[in-house]
Formats: structure tokens, sequence, C-alpha cells
């Protein structure tokens, strides 16, 4: 299928949102200081990026070529007790949108919509990306 201007990929991550901008924890081994990422962090990317894998191997995905300027929606559903900032919620999807090849490289994310909403029984973080209209670097 070949991509046109209409097009909106829908993806969604299913599972509690995660800020990946927060996550990042110091250490100390052998009286040395270290910044590392927490296990769950890991996990949620590894997680995500094989649900938005499947997604793409299993639905009707034109291919985004590369160097194509993108707007991305990303509607994070938090959980009972979660409390993240919103501009914190967008970094960590991003990512998994990458590693799982649904683009290249979000560099060419021109646009970019976070919000967040709350659904306990239900959290998960639901993505659409469109081509992008606006011009320039």
């Amino acid at each position: 299928m070949k991509m046109d201007d209409d097009f909106i990929w829908k993806f969604t991550i299913l599972g509690k949102p995660v800020s990946q901008k927060n996550s990042k924890r110091v250490g100390i081994a052998k009286g040395r200081a270290y910044i590392y990422t927490p296990a769950d962090v890991k996990k949620w990317h590894k997680d995500a990026a094989s649900q938005l894998a499947d997604q793409l191997e299993s639905g009707d995905y034109p291919e985004i070529p590369p160097k194509t300027p993108m707007e991305v929606r990303v509607i994070s559903y938090l959980a009972k007790g979660q409390s993240i900032d919103v501009d914190n919620l967008a970094s960590a999807p991003m990512d998994a949108l990458q590693k799982a090849g649904i683009y290249q490289n979000d560099y060419w994310v021109r646009c970019l919509i976070s919000s967040r909403k709350r659904d306990w029984e239900n959290p998960r973080v639901a993505i659409e990306i469109r081509k992008c209209d606006v011009n320039g670097d």
C-alpha cells in the first residue's frame, strides 16, 4: 500500500504508561556512582515495541518513507494512583515506535500532541501518526 496524505496510523500500547524522563536512578558500585534505567521501564519498552511491531505486521499500514514529516498524537490513559506530567508521557512511546520500526527516526516528527486521561480499568497509550504538512527543518 502506498502512503497518502490522508492516511492515519493508529496503534495502542496496553498497560500502565511510564515516564521515561523521570525513571533514571543513581546506583553506586565499587565507590562510583552511575545512572541506570530501572528494570520495570526496560520491560515496558520491550513489551511496547513488541506490541507495536505486532500491530504493524497485522495491519494494512503503508511504509512511512524516510524523511517524511509526521504529526504524532499520544494519549496516555493513566491507571489509578498514577500522576505523571503530560510532557513526560510522550517520550517512551516515541522511542518504542522507532524501536518497533514504525518510523526510522523521530527527528521527522514535526508536531507532537500529548495528552493524558484516566482509565483505571484499562491503562494504555493510544497513538495516531499522520503525514504533516508543516514545511521546514
